[in-house]
């Protein structure tokens, strides 16, 4: 959904909201650590990306 000049490595340097790691465990982690440090309570993603994004949420189910 970005740019195709997007670098994803810079957005993560610079802890960008718009970016989770590949890693669903690490994804979660992230997802979580954003909740108890600003709050938020949603996420939205393309539908394109909802196949990809379900191990994610497998992951947050699980905790």
């Amino acid at each position: 959904m970005a740019r195709p000049d997007t670098d994803p490595a810079a957005l993560r340097a610079a802890d960008a909201l718009t970016v989770l790691r590949d890693d669903p465990a690490a994804a979660a982690e992230e997802i979580q650590r954003r909740q108890e440090e600003i709050g938020f309570s949603y996420f939205v993603f393309g539908a394109d990306f909802a196949d990809r994004f379900a191990p994610v949420v497998a992951e947050l189910a699980g905790r």
